[in-house]
């Protein structure tokens, strides 16, 4: 099971805070914050308020309400390349808009951590081998509340199958089922025409329990605040700006003397996760995404952008600034995107590419 804790390990050292030993413990099912969709990753991640496609109701619920006729979209990725070599996150996006109703949606998140091997605890011998992987499967809802703006919901069910047992003689298993939920609201054409304005809460939802109730961890919850400006949009140019924030809500206390450590639910965590550490490293834990979109006679298009996280750490410990590149082309009701993601060299998420097909009908 050796593969599998550095997995967990890793992924939680890229998406959360401090040390992988610490960050594990931080919150759990850490795949429920990997990006979908190449487009957005093109742009830096940065979609929370564009969200206008069938990936859209990942990052922000309320955007799918822009939708028109049925849209779907299929994701796949190798993650980590730099790390291991048989990681693939997978995301199949839904939307569909009824008349009188409003839009419903949904999607696949799959997450493939790949065979592991297993070894007795007395020795490094093999015993057996199985497969791991990360699960998630929402649904979405959303609908006008005025003649601008947009609400929105998903309720998910997150399953994450690490290994069949728990390791030694530890209660519980390696696998957890749980629940959670998100919430949106997107506005349009906000104090100017072309400026919209979208905030999500994602991943709300009770503790994972893998081993017992004193040893669950939360789910990461994060929120997210973005900007997008259609800048200007002509017959056969448009050029578009997108700007967000993100910033994950778990409250998490290191053990004390007088004191274990522990997590505050995330009924309190919405509120303590702004101080329980020093202001300055509240802000620095924001993670900041920057993007553009240039379209040509809606046929083809190229996108850039960056994102900063305070905790991607360079080789001499200064803050890693990752780039992002992308293309799309659409043609009828097909759509083809890819997203690349550049970054210092030997860190687990350069050279990262995302490949999406949508279909519209």
């Amino acid at each position: 099971m050796f593969k599998t804790v550095i997995v967990a390990l890793s992924l939680a050292a890229l998406i959360f805070n401090t040390t992988p030993l610490y960050s594990q413990s931080e919150a759990s099912a850490p795949f429920l914050l990997i990006a979908p969709g190449a487009r957005a990753s093109g742009m830096g991640e940065a979609n929370v308020a564009i969200a206008d496609d069938a990936v859209g109701g990942y990052y922000n619920p309320a955007g799918i309400a822009w939708t028109e006729g049925r849209k779907i979209s299929l994701m796949r990725a190798k993650w980590l390349p730099n790390l291991v070599d048989d990681i693939s996150y997978n995301f199949l996006g839904y939307s569909q808009y009824i008349e009188g109703l409003g839009s419903i949606g949904g999607h696949l998140i799959y997450l493939d951590l790949g065979e592991q091997i297993e070894t007795g605890t007395s020795g490094p011998e093999e015993i057996g081998r199985f497969q791991s992987f990360m699960l998630a499967i929402a649904a979405t809802y959303a609908a006008d509340f005025s003649e601008n703006s947009t609400v929105g919901i998903n309720v998910k069910l997150v399953h994450q199958d690490l290994a069949p047992r728990s390791a030694g003689r530890q209660p519980g298993s390696g696998r957890a089922t749980s629940f959670a939920f998100d919430v949106g609201l997107l506005t349009r054409d906000k104090f100017v025409t072309g400026l919209d304005l979208g905030i999500a809460i994602a991943n709300i939802g009770p503790n994972v329990q893998f081993i017992d109730a004193n040893q669950a961890d939360p789910m990461p919850m994060n929120l997210k605040v973005g900007l997008s400006y259609l800048i200007f949009d002509g017959e056969f140019n448009s050029f578009r700006f997108a700007y967000d924030m993100n910033k994950l809500l778990v409250a998490s206390y290191p053990k004390q003397d007088d004191r274990d450590a522990y997590k505050d639910p995330f009924y309190k965590a919405f509120f303590t996760s702004w101080t329980d550490d020093t202001p300055n490293m509240e802000w620095q834990k924001i993670i900041h995404n920057l993007g553009f979109e240039y379209w040509y006679a809606g046929l083809v298009a190229l996108r850039g952008g960056v994102f900063r996280d305070f905790f991607l750490k360079n080789e001499d410990n200064s803050v890693a600034l990752m780039k992002t590149l992308g293309i799309g082309i659409r043609y009828n009701t097909l759509g083809f995107d890819f997203g690349y993601v550049d970054g210092p060299e030997g860190h687990p998420l350069t050279n990262t590419m995302r490949f999406s097909i949508d279909m519209n009908f």
